[in-house]
């Protein structure tokens, strides 16, 4: 190689030196693998979310993505990627500043610049460096009009941070011809309870999180979590979670730190040590947490690991992949006729009723496999009767319990809606269609059935799978109550999911009140009737009064899901 040469290949590497000389962290290098069309980086402050999603962005541009459909090409049709935030960059109002442009001005080339943003144009034109051919970036921020973004059609848009929900769902048809993505990094931050936890976070079929928020997972709720978990759900959804120790800037940075203090130290001038015997280096966790310390612990897991808030303010916090099993593994041949088998239904005058059917079995395990949601404003009580009976199939139900409003006789009939359901089940029971059934009204002032659930479901962490749970206990072998949940059970799982304690409004009640003790009325209906049922004495196994058989064969050769 020519001197000359030499010169323009150093002259080449400089152009990509932004690029190439940022630390790409243990997200980077899975993010640049994924094929999904929906994900979000849900991490700690400073953790170089921009960062690691423009490097992600500026590996697309080149073509080496490893999934090709993410790949920019010449020969790709839409060539216009949507970054939005707050702010746009050339926005001079006051208000925070746009992050994401600097990063990509630091990143990307200047001679493969070919127009950059002006005060009143808000697009870049980048040059696509091995065909020459022109794409560009567009900037928008969140105040705009939604209808400013509407119809034209993106290859990618990369959220920064929170935006309503309204903006969100106006990107989607940008990508509908594109077959495009979407990108969300955002911080969970205090006073924002945000549509992203429901809607993406507990939607999510991949989640994938660092070492570090495993470990703070596992001492906050004393669970094992995986690197990455997979949910059994159709979701095109993928989340990371990452913390702000896992930025590897902050390893030189402490690296730098320390030489500069044992420096100063061997010179005699270090506040603190006076030899270098006594000398101690400070950790990266060390250096992080003095710098946090004045928060209090919920704050530290949203602003240091990207928790939700959410997540801890849960009502089932046990409640996880683990209590979704698939019935044609585990009962090929249906559920034993001989089980309990209970119903429940959250009444509403206005609103859905929602129905649950639960089977125990004797060894003292409960299965939720059936479950039934239908509007009194579209169906009479006739029709939702049917429903229920229909789906109680074949079966007889010992207890049927109901909320008790549904006992309030009615003005216009001087019945009440339980005289209705005994009425109408006895004549659909006459017609073959269920098998009858007595419905009551539900204890509504014990909490005996939360508990019981509570119970039930960390039970079921500790077994692992139906059928074993006869475990050690304290010394001696017994039969631990359970709970499993059929996965077509789709809203009975998104409501033990979501089901959470109410909220203070703002930011400066969460600050200065303990939290409050009231679920909330959202995702409560499936989960009120699973209570109710367990509010009753006998709704259980007894496996101490039954001869109990090993589990058949054609259940117990399936093992762990």
């Amino acid at each position: 190689m020519t001197d000359i040469e030499l010169q323009k290949y150093r002259e080449e590497l400089d152009q990509w030196s932004g690029f190439t000389g940022i630390l790409p962290t243990s997200t980077f290098i899975k993010l640049i693998h994924r094929h999904e069309k929906l994900i979000a980086l849900f991490t700690g402050n400073q953790f170089g979310k921009n960062v690691t999603i423009m490097k992600h962005y500026v590996v697309r541009w080149l073509g080496k993505h490893f999934v090709e459909a993410k790949n920019l090409r010449p020969e790709t049709v839409h060539r216009t990627y949507r970054f939005c935030a707050e702010k746009k960059p050339n926005d001079t109002e006051g208000g925070d500043t746009n992050t994401i442009y600097p990063v990509l001005k630091k990143m990307w080339p200047k001679k493969l610049i070919r127009k950059d943003i002006t005060q009143r144009n808000s697009v870049m034109t980048l040059i696509e460096p091995y065909s020459g051919l022109d794409f560009f970036v567009e900037f928008m921020g969140y105040s705009q009009e939604i209808q400013v973004s509407a119809g034209q059609q993106r290859a990618s848009v990369y959220l920064d941070e929170n935006c309503k929900r309204e903006f969100y769902n106006e990107q989607i048809p940008r990508l509908f011809t594109s077959d495009g993505d979407i990108i969300i990094g955002m911080t969970p931050a205090l006073g924002q309870v945000t549509w992203q936890f429901e809607d993406i976070y507990e939607k999510a079929r991949t989640i994938i999180r660092t070492p570090l928020v495993i470990s703070r997972l596992k001492e906050k709720f004393g669970k094992d979590y995986k690197e990455e978990e997979v949910r059994c759900n159709d979701n095109d959804i993928c989340v990371f979670m990452a913390a702000s120790d896992d930025n590897p800037a902050y390893d030189i940075l402490v690296k730098n730190k320390n030489e500069k203090e044992l420096e100063l130290t061997k010179q005699g001038k270090h506040p603190i040590f006076k030899t270098v015997e006594e000398f101690k280096p400070i950790t990266k966790a060390g250096y992080i947490k003095g710098k946090i310390d004045a928060y209090d612990e919920e704050t530290e897991d949203i602003r240091r690991y990207g928790i939700f808030r959410q997540v801890s303010g849960r009502v089932f916090k046990d409640f996880d992949q683990v209590h979704e099993i698939n019935e044609s593994r585990y009962f090929p041949d249906g559920i034993p006729h001989q089980w309990l088998f209970g119903r429940a239904t959250d009444y509403h005058q206005s609103t859905p009723w929602h129905t649950t059917f639960i089977a125990i079995s004797p060894q003292d395990e409960a299965f939720v496999w059936q479950e039934s949601v239908m509007s009194p404003d579209k169906f009479v009580t006739l029709q939702m009767a049917r429903d229920i009976a229909g789906k109680g199939k074949d079966y007889k139900f010992t207890y049927n319990k109901i909320d008790p409003l549904a006992a309030m006789v009615q003005s216009n009939t001087g019945v009440s809606t339980i005289d209705d359901l005994n009425r109408i089940f006895s004549e659909l029971k006459r017609d073959n269609i269920g098998t009858g059934g007595y419905w009551s009204s539900w204890d509504s002032k014990s909490t005996r059935g939360r508990e019981e659930v509570k119970k039930r479901l960390k039970n079921s962490r500790l077994c692992g799978t139906p059928f074993n749970n006869k475990q050690m206990v304290d010394g001696r072998l017994q039969w631990l109550p359970t709970m499993w949940i059929f996965s077509d059970c789709r809203v009975t799982i998104d409501s033990l999911k979501n089901w959470r304690y109410d909220e203070w409004a703002n930011r400066s009640a969460l600050e200065t009140k303990d939290p409050k003790e009231t679920p909330m009325q959202k995702n409560s209906h499936i989960c009120t009737a699973i209570e109710c049922l367990f509010k009753e004495q006998g709704f259980k196994g007894r496996p101490e009064i039954h001869n109990i058989q090993p589990i058949r064969k054609t259940v117990m050769q399936y093992g762990r899901r």
